[in-house]
């Protein structure tokens, strides 16, 4: 798939290549952000859909980040790389909002489809790890929820956000496609299910949704930023409920040891998100978008993998008798994973 925008001589790109840093110097140079014998550019490790590289600004410390037309993943998976510019635009009109819980973007090039924005302290740790580790504050969940709340309320209803956010493109690539549509041709069983579930999805507009409101997606320090906006659209937000919990689903299969911490976050996030937001929640769609989304971190192009492969076998298993056998609501799904159904 081509991108309208040029290609960037110090960027890997689609082929794999190592970044030329010294070239990468002398853009951001050339962009009157950095001196470019003191940029120092760095990769930062983790990025499957983008090239990421912190360096020295006159500011202080920035980060460059440029999508990438192919993604880093076993299997074929192309996007398009104007995602980096909604991206942008996303997390400048949500920093308006909630500025303490989004990065300052500085620099936006359109030509190049690049961004950068501000770097976040180096002692911050993603929430991925920390809920890996066992520590699962609620504290954190319910601000997720609130701050997720606040978004989706802030922009329901309001044509001028759907029209600038209304590509859904880049969401069905990077994640109807991979999760729904690839899991429904892998487990023909539940296929029906799953594909209705995305297809209304794909007929809901309702508010500016993330697209991957995740624990990977949120930094924690003396406070948390989240990012990673770049399939955020004006569609349904039981995508980003279902995304989140989700992962705390997961978590829990991974750490049984930890479930109840788990559940007791995921209670927090959905209360955060209640008492703030003003779309209307179905229990039991959005159990269905949780139990898809669980069968694709196994089955689609993008399995989580921290989970072993009995792990796998057995989430698998679980979510597809939820998706056969309806859950009614969230805490059903967690009373059924308690019972080991």
């Amino acid at each position: 798939m081509a991108a309208t925008g040029s290609a960037l001589p110090w960027s890997g790109g689609s082929s794999g290549d190592e970044p030329d840093l010294v070239a990468l110097a002398d853009y951001l140079a050339a962009r009157d952000l950095a001196d470019a014998t003191k940029a120092e550019p760095r990769v930062l490790a983790g990025g499957v859909s983008c090239d990421v590289y912190a360096f020295t600004a006159f500011e202080g410390p920035l980060v460059v980040k440029l999508s990438r037309a192919m993604l880093r993943v076993p299997d074929e998976w192309p996007a398009k790389r104007e995602r980096v510019l909604t991206e942008a635009a996303a997390i400048r009109l949500l920093g308006s909002i909630t500025p303490k819980v989004v990065p300052r973007v500085v620099d936006v090039d359109h030509e190049h489809l690049a961004f950068v924005m501000e770097q976040a302290p180096r002692s911050w740790v993603t929430w991925k790890q920390q809920l890996l580790a066992g520590t699962v504050d609620a504290q954190i969940a319910a601000s997720l929820g609130e701050t997720l709340g606040v978004w989706h309320a802030w922009t329901a209803g309001r044509d001028d956000i759907a029209a600038e956010f209304g590509d859904y493109e880049a969401f069905d690539q990077l994640r109807v496609d991979p999760y729904y549509r690839t899991t429904a041709e892998r487990v023909p069983a539940v296929a029906g299910t799953v594909l209705e579930l995305a297809d209304a999805m794909a007929g809901h507009h309702e508010c500016l949704v993330h697209g991957d409101y995740s624990p990977k997606n949120v930094l924690v320090g003396d406070g948390f930023w989240v990012l990673d906006f770049e399939v955020a659209h004006y569609g349904d937000p039981v995508f980003d409920l279902g995304f989140m919990l989700n992962h705390l689903f997961l978590k829990a299969a991974h750490r049984p040891s930890a479930f109840d911490d788990y559940r007791r976050a995921a209670n927090a996030f959905l209360a955060g998100y209640e008492a703030t937001s003003s779309p209307s929640l179905d229990d039991a769609y959005l159990a269905g978008h949780v139990a898809a989304l669980m069968l694709a971190r196994v089955k689609g192009k993008s399995p989580a993998e921290y989970l072993t492969a009995g792990e796998g076998a057995r989430v698998a298993e679980f979510a597809q008798g939820l998706l056969l056998d309806r859950a009614q609501s969230i805490n059903e799904v967690w009373d059924r994973m308690a019972g080991g159904e």
